[in-house]
């Protein structure tokens, strides 16, 4: 939903000067970037009707797979909007980014979020992931959830596509706590009461 009110609202005046078409790639990577972070949440969070569907190894080998395009399709977000908003306001990139850091709300708590998300990404990868403990990585990986939190204020407070349709928001954060609270539920509350219970 969110993805088409984006597409709905561009206009040839958005394809035809830079600054306007690096700033509609930012926010339509941004979309798609962030949905499929958040099927990749539903891909480890051992939803039970998934896994007899379709078998743990297959969610995790999905996972594994579409991780790293989310995590590219987010850097694109970042490396099209902040030079796409310098250019509109005249100023250079290192202007914008501190601009955008100290005077708009929630960028901060979203870079918090993409710094975690890129230290997940990092250690993922085969060469990195050998070099350390299974233990740090796990710990690392984690945060990645709390990266999905702290991005998500920045999106439907800033994202035209959410500020523009109202539904469009509620089912971001539906999906976005579905996700969320699968994992919860799913990865440490039912273990914990299954635990308690044997």
């Amino acid at each position: 939903i969110a993805l088409i009110a984006e597409l709905q609202s561009v206009t040839m005046a958005d394809l035809s000067a830079t600054p306007s078409l690096l700033t509609l790639i930012g926010r339509v990577t941004a979309l798609a970037g962030t949905y499929a972070m958040i099927i990749t949440l539903f891909l480890v969070a051992r939803i039970p009707w998934l896994e007899r569907e379709v078998g743990l190894d297959r969610t995790v080998y999905w996972h594994r797979k579409l991780a790293p395009y989310s995590l590219g399709l987010i850097v694109i977000h970042v490396a099209t909007i902040v030079p796409g908003y310098a250019m509109l306001e005249g100023s250079t990139w290192p202007a914008e980014i501190w601009s955008l850091l100290t005077t708009v709300r929630w960028i901060l708590p979203a870079t918090a979020g993409l710094a975690l998300l890129l230290a997940a990404g990092i250690s993922s990868y085969r060469r990195v992931r050998s070099r350390m403990a299974y233990e740090t990585w796990w710990v690392l990986h984690l945060y990645t959830y709390l990266a999905v939190v702290l991005a998500y204020a920045h999106q439907v407070t800033l994202g035209n596509a959410f500020l523009s349709h109202p539904l469009a928001a509620q089912a971001w954060l539906a999906l976005t706590v579905a996700a969320v609270g699968s994992l919860i539920l799913f990865r440490w509350v039912l273990p914990i009461v299954n635990g308690l219970r044997h």
